[in-house]
């Protein structure tokens, strides 16, 4: 029992920091759905990295590193699929692309695991929407997370959540994206849709609000600690140049 409450605590402590740091959301997906090996993954490829570099001071090995484990990686699962053609193991082998941003390979493996009892599972969906998000495909991904909601009404994800605002925007649907953005900015756990939303309602013309968001991210970033600004970096320089116009 006492190693399940922890197994779930860094698997929560983990899902958290990968929002928090605007990580690639499919992080999400791998720490939840393969929680051990999930972890471990997370652990040795984002973080890792990270924490050798700023002992060694030569961040430049960052890129290197991260390159020729994600290479082994996606190696071993493909080589897991060919091994044991299992959803389970396509799915792994797309959060490899996705994470890659190899974005028609991971939606091929998605399509492929969606089918029969999994059809509908929201894990996979989610990826799929991901997956067409990053090849422009708007309309599709706002399809499939329509889907999604619809088949599993209880099931929550702010990247997903974002994913189906961004794509409202990006096909011209500013009432339904603002609708979403409104209620983004209530939970998510960055700036980064306070910002959007600003720069939406901007390019519309509604300057004063725009102004009063990108102020609301100012305001907070002055008393919300070195940490966050730095994790927020990009979202908060915008903000502060936004407010400044």
């Amino acid at each position: 029992m006492l190693f399940i409450i922890i197994s779930v605590a860094i698997q929560m402590a983990l899902a958290i920091h990968v929002l928090r740091t605007n990580r690639k959301p499919a992080w999400v997906l791998i720490i939840s759905f393969v929680p051990i090996l999930g972890c471990l993954a997370y652990i040795f490829v984002e973080l890792m990295p990270g924490w050798l570099d700023s002992r060694s001071g030569q961040p430049g090995q960052k890129k290197i590193r991260y390159s020729k484990d994600s290479d082994k990686a996606l190696k071993e699962a493909i080589a897991d699929v060919e091994l044991a053609d299992t959803p389970r193991n396509r799915m792994k082998l797309a959060e490899h692309y996705l994470i890659r941003e190899q974005f028609q390979e991971a939606k091929e493996q998605y399509q492929k695991c969606l089918v029969g009892i999994n059809k509908t599972d929201p894990a996979l969906m989610l990826g799929l929407a991901s997956a067409d998000f990053g090849l422009t495909h708007y309309a599709q991904t706002i399809e499939t997370l329509e889907a999604l909601k619809l088949a599993n009404p209880d099931f929550k994800s702010p990247p997903g959540h974002l994913i189906y605002a961004r794509a409202q925007e990006h096909i011209g649907n500013i009432d339904a994206a603002s609708n979403e953005y409104e209620a983004l900015i209530q939970y998510y756990p960055s700036p980064e849709p306070t910002c959007r939303f600003a720069l939406l309602l901007k390019n519309h013309g509604d300057i004063a609000r725009a102004q009063e968001l990108f102020m609301k991210v100012v305001d907070y970033s002055e008393n919300a600690g070195r940490q966050y600004n730095y994790v927020h970096e990009e979202w908060v320089t915008m903000a502060k140049r936004e407010a400044r116009s």
